[in-house]
């Protein structure tokens, strides 16, 4: 397992502090360790740890990870816990918290130690009875093609869900000005449909080739991130679900705000991991090349 995420360190550009636990004294044992490693990173020359606004992540794998809300829930540093093939301790998440981390927990549709159904029942339990956990905070993964072992997509995916850190950005773009007219998601909004409007052309351009004629690309690209794409998108997602707006306004969602949400999002995506990360979220969220080229046909079908 430390393989496959010193792996991904190198190629994703994060910082593993502790790789291991060795500590036989329990978590108390461990907390020591991570401070001792977190002292050494510390002390790298050229290193700023934590960077400001840093996400940080503690997970543990199967025996390890019974420790991990002893620690997560207790400790401020950590923004996101993980759990992977281990068993949950309802108990830990019932107690009050002085810290209150988004939760990860996933395990093999084949592992017979921590099998699919046992931590789901595990997981009902601590979303009915936590006062520090949401359902949009706990995430749950039981679908894993594996046996007692964290796979390669297994890992990947889990730094993708850790790798939001600035989750204020995120809270910020699903607050409508109905709700809050002074912190609302109005400038990501109007900073996502830029981002989306560039990586649209950007895409377009490569689809088309530069000798495509201006009327045939502007066309394409309008049908491609119109405000009815948006509100799919949003609805896809469940923005739907999630937006704040006005308590005068129950039931009044409109399309326009659904898209404008869609828009901070990805507003707030560019903002947090700049213009790559928006570009995962489009490749993942929008039609691909073969509909990109039948959008800008004349006649050619609304993006759907």
């Amino acid at each position: 397992m430390q393989d496959i995420f010193q792996d991904l360190a190198e190629r994703r550009g994060f910082i593993i502090v502790a790789p291991d636990s060795s500590n036989p004294e329990g978590w108390g044992g461990d907390l020591a360790h991570i401070q001792a490693c977190e002292e050494e990173v510390r002390s790298m020359p050229g290193v700023c740890f934590p960077p400001l606004g840093a996400a940080y992540l503690i997970a543990g794998f199967s025996g390890g990870a019974m420790y991990c809300p002893l620690l997560g829930f207790r400790y401020p540093r950590f923004s996101a816990q993980a759990l992977l093939h281990g068993h949950l301790q309802p108990a830990c998440f019932l107690s009050p918290a002085a810290n209150a981390p988004h939760l990860w927990l996933s395990t093999g549709s084949r592992d017979a130690l921590v099998p699919p159904h046992v931590l789901q029942e595990a997981a009902e339990r601590v979303k009915a009875g936590s006062r520090e956990l949401s359902s949009s905070s706990l995430t749950v993964r039981l679908d894993y093609d594996a046996a007692h072992e964290v796979t390669v997509q297994e890992a990947e995916e889990l730094v993708d869900w850790h790798a939001f850190s600035n989750r204020w950005l995120l809270r910020l773009a699903l607050v409508h000005s109905s709700a809050a007219p002074e912190t609302d998601n109005a400038s990501l909004a109007w900073l996502g449909d830029a981002a989306l409007g560039l990586m649209t052309t950007e895409h377009i351009m490569a689809a088309l080739g530069a000798g495509t004629p201006v009327g045939q690309l502007t066309k394409a690209r309008e049908r491609l991130v119109s405000r009815q794409e948006c509100v799919r998108q949003a609805r896809s997602i469940g923005l739907d679900q999630v937006l704040v707006i006005g308590q005068g306004m129950a039931g009044q969602m409109s399309q326009n705000m659904l898209a404008e949400a869609y828009e901070a999002v990805v507003g707030a995506v560019y903002t947090d991991g700049g213009f790559e990360a928006v570009r995962k979220v489009y490749l993942k969220h929008f039609p691909p090349i073969q509909q990109l080229l039948a959008a800008a046909q004349p006649g050619g079908v609304e993006g759907n």
